[in-house]
């Protein structure tokens, strides 16, 4: 049996469907959909139960009545383990496999609105801006060396403690910090992924598109290694950029798209001074706790947020020793941080290296994305496009 591709995945995010989510036990949640009332300052959680779109065509409606411009920001794990081969794919490392899904999914989305002529910028965005992207990636870097993830040269960035964005803050802009400032965006809000709508190909002039390996010859994006996971600070700090674009963009829909193992270890020494032991943000405890609650007032505040389990396993989390995320399962963390249940995939791994305990449980399904060959894979993909199309026509 194969696991579905990250291709298929990234293709059947602009039109996700299906009913609820598994936990890493095959047990389904048996509930329609999470929803959180979260105090920011405590990080304390309460989950309630909320019914959600599962349909095709309510899926389809979140993203495009109404809100016929995106804003979108990208969220790729670049710690070690995404240098890990993913044997079940054809496209090499963990990185390489999730940066081919992010090229197709570039290919989908589009750059200039209306039918006026399409002018693309990496810098100012033009007013005929249709679809804007932007990358963000954990751990943070310098500002001053994140242009070493698409300058197309052989130098790695320099990685920096965890940064602490303060929820609400009113703005993240790479551009506008000191060169020795961590950093979670790699490239900024763009629609220079592509010349126009028309185009199919990427434009190898695109600093994302460079980061994203669109380019030959171009390493772009580098999983450097060498530092532990935590995510909670790039959920804020990719929310405050979104917040920052919607209101230049007014009307438009913002989309966080996360891609990680859903694991949080990360020590105290690996983040900036301010993280406590009191297990709410920021804290080097409860640290996938802290994820979940950063992504529940992100969709509280109307951003949908896909969450992709890339070797999320039924185990991991080993800082959660409290509160609602105690005992909670990468698996877990990675469904609970998704805006719905149709909005969670996941794609396990056989390949996933020895722990000290042995090999490591790597179960973790999504019933409402079950792909499970080849053949089912691609007619997902071909209903995808083709209700996609139906819908808007019908619009």
């Amino acid at each position: 049996m194969h696991d579905p591709s990250l291709s298929t995945i990234f293709l059947a995010l602009l039109l996700a469907a299906g009913t609820q989510p598994m936990d890493a036990r095959g047990a389904g949640l048996h509930r329609s959909g999470i929803a959180a009332a979260t105090d920011s300052a405590s990080g304390a959680e309460l989950l309630q139960l909320n019914p959600e779109p599962t349909n095709a065509a309510s899926i389809a409606s979140l993203f495009h009545r109404s809100h016929p411009l995106h804003n979108v920001a990208i969220i790729i794990d670049t710690t070690a383990s995404m240098n890990v081969v993913d044997k079940d794919s054809h496209c090499g490392t963990r990185l390489s496999c999730a940066l081919s899904g992010v090229r197709i999914l570039l290919t989908k989305f589009t750059p200039c609105k209306g039918k006026s002529s399409c002018i693309t910028e990496s810098s100012a965005k033009p007013t005929n801006a249709g679809d804007t992207v932007s990358l963000f990636t954990f751990p943070n870097v310098t500002a001053g060396t994140a242009e070493r993830d698409f300058d197309c040269g052989q130098e790695n960035p320099r990685i920096a403690p965890a940064s602490l964005p303060a929820p609400g803050e009113s703005t993240y802009i790479l551009a506008a910090l000191p060169a020795a400032t961590p950093t979670y965006q790699i490239v900024g809000f763009s629609n220079d992924y592509r010349t126009s709508n028309k185009t199919t190909t990427l434009n190898p002039s695109s600093s994302l598109v460079k980061a994203v390996h669109g380019v030959s010859g171009c390493q772009g994006l580098k999983a450097v290694g060498g530092w532990a996971t935590y995510y909670a600070g790039v959920i804020y700090a990719a929310q405050i950029s979104l917040i920052a674009e919607q209101a230049s963009r007014p009307n438009s829909q913002n989309v966080m798209i996360l891609i990680t193992d859903g694991d949080a270890n990360a020590s105290q020494w690996q983040m900036q001074r301010g993280a406590t032991r009191s297990g709410n943000y920021p804290s080097f405890i409860n640290e996938c706790g802290q994820a979940i609650a950063a992504a529940k007032d992100a969709s509280k505040a109307g951003t949908t947020i896909y969450a992709i389990g890339y070797g999320a396993t039924s185990s991991g989390c080993p800082t959660d020793v409290s509160g609602f995320s105690k005992g909670y399962s990468s698996c877990q963390t990675m469904q609970a941080i998704a805006t719905a249940p149709a909005f969670f995939f996941s794609i396990s791994m056989d390949s996933l290296p020895t722990g000290r305990n042995g090999p490591q449980p790597t179960s973790c399904t999504s019933a409402a994305h079950p792909e499970t060959n080849l053949d089912d894979i691609f007619a997902k993909i071909a209903a995808s496009i083709r209700a996609a199309k139906a819908s808007q026509k019908r619009r």
